[in-house]
């Protein structure tokens, strides 16, 4: 069961995780996002839904690549903008 006296310390470390990601997704730094994977991923709007960390490593390296996007942390919420299609 959570603590509520560790609910601050939590936030704090889930919005380092997205400021971190968000900081190596807009510098092109793989290694730097992946820092907070585990061995695999699940994603339910994959045909695959299961990832192993290399498979998520190179998604990642195929979306920078492609280029276009560029992430943004608020502190409530995440922001992605870019060329989806």
């Amino acid at each position: 069961m959570p603590s509520i006296e560790s609910e601050p310390e939590d936030v704090a470390k889930l919005r380092h995780m997205a400021s971190e990601f968000a900081e190596g997704f807009n510098t092109g730094d793989v290694e730097r996002i992946m820092r907070f994977y585990g061995d695999f991923y699940v994603d339910i709007n994959l045909r695959n839904p299961v990832q192993s960390w290399q498979e998520r490593r190179e998604y990642y390296a195929q979306v920078i690549r492609r280029g276009g996007f560029h992430v943004q942390v608020q502190p409530e919420e995440i922001l992605i903008r870019g060329d989806f299609g």
